[in-house]
């Protein structure tokens, strides 16, 4: 008994590190997107990429875009506003 209880200590406090690494870990990464998204206010900016957090690590994701860079043209009415007829803008 007093060699399982010396053993499952051993992996209580290795399972105790392991968690206090991952907390660390898992707070420096929302840290480094505060820091972004707190240089692109600050600078008045757009963040363009998708900014992710997954698991421990923080990283931009470049395959999902927020908006397109540049913006499409708004082309000119087709047709002439009337008021006897719904025409779209």
């Amino acid at each position: 008994m007093k060699e399982i209880w010396i053993t499952s200590d051993k992996c209580n406090l290795k399972l105790k590190e392991w968690i206090d690494v991952a907390f660390k870990a898992e707070t420096d990464a929302i840290i480094e997107l505060e820091k972004i998204i707190k240089k692109a206010i600050e600078s008045e900016i757009k963040l363009q990429y998708e900014l992710r957090i997954k698991y421990m690590d923080f990283f931009l994701d470049e395959k999902i875009l927020y908006f397109k860079d540049p913006p499409p043209p708004v082309y000119p009415a087709r047709e002439e506003m009337r008021d006897n007829r719904f025409t779209i803008e």
